[in-house]
């Protein structure tokens, strides 16, 4: 039964893929769905800054915009996200290390936490917390993991708009698109017929 209700929940989060009108509101709408479906009492998604190397809360859930996370990767359960363990289980008789790894304002009774990656690169992980131990703890894992996927998707996209949107700009009047690289080549021919006295047409 439990499967197959975070089995809709995964099929409503696909949708907000294709109805993504930003990278916020998207994460925001995936930790929802698990606090409706699963009943997370928090949520936070982490990603690396590429400066400094160090992880910082991207989005959240039920977390208080002052509270800064601001860590680095180490080689506690972070750092099994990152380099061995696809997700893992934290609760309050875990080691003290570990639980205080995923501790994110208030105690927590079990976390579990998956790591996000891009391009199979991991860039940050995705955490979830309950006021109690939850029983059936490995469809759970998978249910996240599924989650942390949709999440780096929604990252992937937004990356390759920015990709995108750097080679072409919209008149915010017309709506018009052109491309940098068209531009570019009408500007040089545009110059090279007036050096050469040479007629250019444009079709």
């Amino acid at each position: 039964m439990i499967t197959e209700m975070l089995f809709t929940e995964v099929c409503k989060s696909i949708g907000v893929l294709n109805k993504q009108e930003s990278t916020t509101h998207a994460i925001h709408e995936i930790l929802f769905a698990m606090k409706d479906s699963i009943g997370i009492s928090r949520g936070v998604l982490l990603l690396k800054n590429h400066q400094d190397d160090y992880l910082a809360i991207a989005n959240r859930y039920n977390i208080s915009a002052h509270f800064k996370y601001h860590r680095g990767i180490g080689n506690s359960v972070v750092g099994r996200l990152f380099y061995k363990d696809p997700v893992v289980v934290v609760t309050s008789d875990s080691a003290a290390e570990d639980y205080k790894d995923l501790f994110m304002e208030d105690d927590y009774k079990m976390a579990i936490a998956a790591g996000v990656s891009v391009d199979s690169r991991t860039i940050g992980f995705i955490a979830v917390y309950f006021d109690k131990v939850m029983e059936n703890t490995e469809s759970l894992q998978e249910f996240l993991v599924a989650m942390a996927r949709l999440v780096a998707e929604v990252l992937r996209k937004e990356r390759l708009a920015c990709l995108l949107n750097e080679l072409r700009d919209i008149d915010p009047a017309t709506g018009l698109t052109h491309y940098h690289f068209f531009h570019k080549k009408l500007r040089d021919e545009f110059e090279r017929s007036h050096r050469h006295k040479l007629s250019l047409t444009l079709a």
